[in-house]
């Protein structure tokens, strides 16, 4: 277990915009939305965006797909969004943002 589980979670979803330019995508720009099966013909033009009145969440306007940072990891790189998978996501996101996950020792 974690002590700072929710914590934790709480500081990576304020890195979207960081995470976002780690995956060379511009987060001040629009860009092609992560969800490419709901895209049948192709996303040719960049269609998602942050949300500008929220910078934890990232919308498509084409498809309807939103998310925050978790969301965009799990289409990104697969990370599982439920159990163990997600965290797992936590553990590997809050490392490469310098963010403490502190272990329970019990």
């Amino acid at each position: 277990m974690y002590r700072n589980l929710e914590e934790t979670i709480t500081l990576i979803r304020g890195n979207l915009a960081e995470y976002l330019t780690m995956q060379n995508r511009n987060p001040r720009k629009p860009f092609q939305c992560p969800n490419g099966q709901a895209h049948k013909n192709g996303d040719n033009n960049p269609s998602a965006g942050v949300v500008k009145n929220n910078p934890e969440l990232w919308n498509c306007f084409s498809c309807g797909e939103k998310g925050d940072i978790f969301k965009m990891a799990h289409y990104l790189e697969g990370f599982e969004l439920k159990g163990r998978g997600f965290i797992e996501a936590i553990k590997a996101l809050a490392d490469r943002f310098n963010i403490e996950l502190e272990e329970d020792e019990d």
